[in-house]
């Protein structure tokens, strides 16, 4: 994490791009954290093939939070445009750890799974993510 991920962060972006959004403003306090501890991780300098954008031929499902600063669903949804087979479905009113906490999320893994070249049926989404979920359904 301290060497291939937050090197491509900014703190200070971070913290700007939150103001007037509570959520991402308690995000990016809990985030500042993750700063300071990997400033004293002896990692070496990032390898800048890690922030190269990918691309591949094989079926891929990608979910994104809604909520979700560490993987954006924006961020999410510009990944999967050099992934040939690639699908993203984008939970609004979610957070992290989508397949844990959402059985819209699971049912939706498991059809990928079961037919990766099938596209997803998203119809859960709408009833299940109308709104902010703190458990598991």
């Amino acid at each position: 994490f301290c060497k291939e991920e937050l090197p491509f962060e900014s703190a200070a972006a971070m913290r700007a791009s939150a103001k007037g959004d509570a959520v991402a403003e308690a995000v990016a306090r809990v985030a500042q954290r993750y700063f300071d501890a990997c400033e004293g991780a002896p990692v070496g300098p990032a390898n800048p093939a890690e922030i190269e954008r990918s691309t591949s031929d094989v079926p891929t499902l990608l979910l994104a939070a809604g909520i979700d600063a560490g993987c954006t669903a924006e961020a999410t949804l510009e990944a999967v445009k050099t992934l040939r087979r690639g699908q993203a479905v984008v939970f609004p009113n979610a957070t992290h750890g989508l397949v844990r906490l959402s059985a819209c999320a699971r049912g939706i893994a498991k059809a990928f799974l079961d037919d990766p070249a099938a596209p997803v049926d998203r119809g859960c989404i709408a009833t299940a993510h109308a709104r902010f979920e703190l458990t598991p359904d």
